[in-house]
């Protein structure tokens, strides 16, 4: 898969964090990863979104909340998991109409409010955090990819937070690409990367 032109703009610049260089553009490959979209309530998770200009997505009456767990294995700053938690969203001045923003993405700003980004390195969060606004957090996590399935489990503070498991699909259509909008609040502003 191609990296688009506005990263190949960044090659050979680097972010100084926390004295720690990132050389740019930061790219992760042979990074196995699953994902997993559950339907909730769109009231609670209207709770969850910041401010009045990220709307949850809807697909009927029920928002999705969407569940990334990526092991990025060869990146330039080491080997780490990382494990999404957010909830479909569209950004504007009103809510969208509805399954519109699935096939219209720039217009309606559709992607993900990222709700909780937990990552099992200290250098991934000072990236994440100070580069993208993104709200990391280091946590223990896993990804155990076994013949019958693929887990992933978050720890934090020494209790379950969350364990999630799939079938290994027997057949990958891989490479997948998605051009969304990852959205999250980080100091009070809210951030958008894509």
């Amino acid at each position: 898969m191609a990296v688009p032109i506005r990263l190949t703009r960044q090659s050979g610049r680097y972010a100084l964090v926390d004295g720690i260089p990132f050389s740019l553009p930061v790219k992760a490959e042979n990074s196995p990863a699953f994902m997993a979209i559950f339907t909730v309530d769109a009231d609670r998770a209207r709770e969850l979104l910041p401010g009045n200009e990220v709307h949850p997505f809807l697909l009927w009456n029920k928002a999705l909340l969407v569940i990334t767990v990526i092991d990025y294995r060869s990146t330039v700053i080491g080997k780490y998991i990382e494990f999404c938690i957010a909830i479909a969203c569209t950004h504007g001045p009103k809510p969208s109409p509805r399954l519109l923003p699935a096939i219209f993405r720039k217009r309606y700003g559709f992607g993900q409010f990222v709700y909780d980004l937990p990552v099992s390195t200290e250098i991934s969060v000072k990236g994440g955090k100070s580069i993208w606004g993104m709200p990391k957090r280091q946590a223990n996590l896993d990804f155990i990819i076994d013949d019958r399935t693929i887990s992933s489990q978050y720890d934090l503070d020494g209790e379950l937070v969350m364990k999630i498991e799939i079938d290994r699909p027997e057949k990958t259509r891989l490479p997948v690409k998605l051009g969304i909008f990852s959205y999250s609040a980080f100091r009070g502003l809210l951030t958008r990367s894509a």
